[in-house]
């Protein structure tokens, strides 16, 4: 049985999809982002999309947003797609939400202003994975190697870190946790939500792991210099 937060999103959800746009957010397939909803029109927004297809995106704005007084500032043409798999509904209106990460999609066209909400026309992006399946298993295999070291200094995280891993079904979402996880720069998360070719997430997450692992290693107290 597929799992309810995984199944495809539907054409339908696509041609009249839901966007909540934010300054530093980004969805990757396979990830959870908490939410909570205060402004009328984005709780106008979840309550629509509950009572039909659970399905919204969170796009992340274009810098300069902030020196314009923009109802509609722009934002990344490529979102990620999630679908709400919990919800809080508090007394005063507002959401606490839990928003599940099912594609990444690319905006074709802003619709009319004829609700509160932002509304788009987007298909979706859909992997490109190599034919060169060596190439492919290598960079698995580096990545895990990469995380192997990371989480070897983080014996606190280490556990549920790697059972998470373990269930991931594909290199493709397996690249999407991680450079969710690993990469600190919210344009840099943007680029790699922007990237469907499946090597090149792999080679991006494996970087992030091996920056934070330095960092993590610069960080730690010299053994030499230890007090005896």
């Amino acid at each position: 049985m597929t799992d309810p937060d995984q199944s495809p999103v539907g054409e339908q959800s696509l041609k009249r999809l839901r966007v909540f746009p934010l300054p530093d957010a980004v969805l990757f397939p396979g990830t959870v982002l908490p939410l909570h909803i205060f402004e009328p029109r984005y709780r106008e927004m979840v309550a629509d999309a509950l009572a039909t297809d659970r399905i919204l995106a969170i796009a992340m704005l274009k810098p300069g947003y902030e020196s314009h007084d923009d109802p509609r500032p722009p934002f990344h043409p490529v979102v990620g797609v999630g679908r709400i798999s919990q919800v809080q509904k508090l007394k005063d209106g507002r959401f606490y939400l839990a928003l599940h990460g099912v594609c990444r999609a690319r905006v074709l066209a802003e619709l009319p202003p004829d609700r509160p909400f932002r509304l788009v026309e987007a298909e979706a992006m859909p992997d490109e994975v190599t034919t060169d399946k060596e190439a492919l298993s290598s960079a698995v295999t580096t990545l895990h190697a990469s995380l192997v070291r990371l989480l070897s200094r983080m014996p606190d995280r280490a556990e549920t870190l790697s059972g998470v891993l373990e269930d991931l079904g594909s290199p493709g979402l397996l690249a999407d946790v991680l450079c969710a996880a690993a990469l600190e720069n919210a344009h840099a998360r943007q680029d790699a939500l922007a990237t469907t070719n499946v090597l090149t997430r792999l080679q991006l997450a494996t970087g992030a792991v091996a920056e934070l692992m330095l960092r993590n290693t610069e960080d730690q107290p010299d053994e030499d210099m230890l007090p005896m």
